[in-house]
């Protein structure tokens, strides 16, 4: 469990920030549903309630999403529900609860990098970016690749084009945290593939072979068979939920289904 000493709400970013670096066991606070998962002292809790971070918007050519939106606004959204049929919703839909789904917050959980989370291998398919305070804007993948910083971030931002897409994962329950996870997207204009496989159990990385590997619309099934042998060359971890091995062989069938699925669209 976790202890808070204090919680302060700022009225601006700049003040968030401020209270962030006064203290380093002062913490951002999003939805605290996963902060029970480890013991914490936090000496100051910041809440950005009172910044307006809670949007869904389409501008620019994007689809703005805010930190402290919850996974249950996404998941009621007519533009989320809309967006590359809906697979953001889909990806959301296992986990847990509608009561859980509506405390977990977009920036809390993209931040910490979850290893388990199945929204960061959609966003990563569908080629997200993140802007955050002091860090700025960029890639969803050049986030994730740096270390952990003292940041905020503000939103997440679709790219607001067509794109077919679809998401895998495997669990032992209907609700459980995922033993491994995929989603992969086509770029309808461009015919561009992206893969991503998550639960490793690490965090969420891109394929990078897939985009040159399923080039075009129709990817045969040799390309298929070189993908899964590119997701051989990827890291996979052993814990009390599955082995390497096991995560290997099942994220391959994983992608297999996945890649399926939008070919055939």
């Amino acid at each position: 469990m976790f202890e808070i000493r204090q919680v302060v709400t700022p009225a601006t970013l700049d003040e968030a920030y401020g209270a962030l670096m006064a203290n380093r066991n002062n913490r951002i606070l999003g939805g605290v549903a996963f902060l029970k998962m480890g013991h914490k002292l936090i000496n100051q809790g910041i809440s950005l309630e009172k910044l307006g971070l809670d949007y869904i918007r389409q501008q620019d050519g994007w689809i703005d999403i805010g930190a402290t939106c919850t996974y249950g606004q996404l998941s009621t959204s007519p533009l989320i529900q809309a967006y590359s049929g809906g697979v953001i919703v889909q990806a959301l839909q296992p986990i847990v609860g509608v009561q859980l789904r509506n405390r977990v917050q977009v920036g809390a959980s993209v931040f910490s990098r979850y290893g388990f989370s199945d929204f960061l291998p959609v966003l990563l398919a569908l080629g997200a970016e993140v802007t955050l305070h002091q860090a700025g804007r960029m890639p969803l993948e050049a986030f994730l690749a740096q270390p952990l910083s003292r940041d905020i971030l503000i939103t997440v931002h679709l790219p607001d084009r067509p794109q077919t897409s679809a998401c895998q994962s495997l669990r032992y329950t209907a609700s459980d945290l995922p033993v491994v996870n995929c989603a992969v997207a086509r770029d309808e204009a461009s015919g561009t593939w992206r893969l991503a496989i998550g639960a490793r159990p690490g965090r969420a990385l891109l394929v990078p072979a897939a985009s040159t590997l399923l080039a075009g619309k129709q990817p045969d099934s040799t390309a298929i068979e070189q993908v899964s042998a590119a997701i051989a060359q990827m890291t996979f971890g052993s814990n009390a939920r599955a082995s390497a091995d096991y995560r290997e062989a099942m994220a391959k069938v994983l992608a297999q289904r996945a890649i399926e699925e939008v070919a055939s669209c």
